[in-house]
């Protein structure tokens, strides 16, 4: 049993459910400041989310598997820039496309229960906030839309995983769903994962522009340009902070989150380079099993990383001093 809920959970790219717990948590975090908390609401809103991000993770793989693009990654003149293990699952039949479907249905089934009973407990505002991210999700990857081939996936991660993620857990948390905080919290996180998402399709740049998959990257025509971008969406979201600092949304102490910017920095120069050390300061880092794979994941990680840090310390920061 063990082997098999690793095995979904591999298949789920379980590594990026960060990306959704975060600013769940955060937006969480942010509203028990000021309201009333309610961790049993709290925590059934965190399993729908991550749910829904699992069923949309498994439907992307399985989109790509059938319309050939898994095999077109593995025959990339860069391997080492892409994620080689996509779908392996179905592909070494240890999943099948009937069980893969199934799991996806239920992702689905017990993430609706989940927001109609949120949505009775809490405020109809949450199933609303839902409905929309669940439009903007299957957009993403289900055809004709399929907005990550057309240069706005990364826009659109944004907009699910900052602001509607975030809205969602600030109000069943309690908050107000316009509190300033809360938006412009969101905002910068969301900046943040798009830029996540942004790191990943210039890893898969050269596999991306041979399928004619519109990545923001492929739409810039140069991967300089593109890693140029990562750096600049850093800034952006950085900058962000400053204002809501100076219009004390924010207390003077959440300068603290500025420990993160090395780190986004690094990685923004590692993008450039054939490294594949991990040093400590890094952070966690999924460790697969040869260099080709750690090539892919040390990025992808730490762009992850640069989420979770700049939220742990958003967020402590906000609690003690505001």
């Amino acid at each position: 049993m063990s082997d098999r809920l690793t095995l979904w959970y591999r298949a789920a790219r379980g590594y990026t459910f960060g990306l959704s717990a975060i600013p769940y948590i955060l937006g969480a975090f942010l509203a028990s400041v000021n309201y009333a908390f309610n961790l049993r609401y709290c925590t059934l809103g965190l399993i729908g989310v991550l749910l829904v991000h699992a069923s949309f993770n498994l439907l992307d793989d399985y989109h790509d598997w059938v319309s050939g693009m898994v095999e077109s990654y593995k025959e990339s003149e860069s391997p080492k820039n892409t994620r080689l293990n996509k779908a392996f699952y179905l592909e070494e039949g240890l999943i099948s496309p009937k069980e893969l479907m199934f799991a996806i249905g239920f992702c689905w089934t017990v993430a609706l229960f989940i927001g109609i009973f949120l949505a009775f407990t809490v405020s109809f505002t949450v199933l609303q906030i839902a409905f929309v991210g669940a439009l903007f999700a299957m957009a993403y990857t289900i055809p004709p839309v399929e907005l990550n081939k057309k240069g706005l996936g990364e826009l659109t991660i944004g907009i699910i995983f900052g602001p509607l993620v975030m809205m969602g857990a600030y109000i069943v948390a309690g908050g107000g769903f316009c509190d300033s905080v809360c938006i412009i919290s969101s905002l910068i996180i969301g900046i943040l994962i798009a830029n996540t998402a942004h790191t990943h399709s210039i890893l898969d740049f050269e596999a991306d522009l041979k399928n004619d998959k519109r990545t923001l990257s492929v739409c810039l025509l140069s991967k300089n340009k593109a890693i140029f971008i990562q750096l600049v969406l850093y800034v952006w979201a950085f900058l962000l902070l400053f204002l809501g600092i100076v219009y004390k949304i924010f207390p003077r102490e959440a300068l603290l989150t500025l420990f993160t910017f090395p780190l986004a920095v690094e990685l923004n120069e590692l993008m450039f380079n054939e490294e594949t050390e991990h040093k400590l300061w890094y952070g966690p880092i999924t460790q697969l099993k040869n260099n080709i794979d750690n090539y892919f994941m040390l990025r992808l990680c730490m762009a992850r990383n640069v989420v979770m840090f700049f939220a742990f310390l958003l967020g402590l920061t906000y609690y003690l001093y505001s």
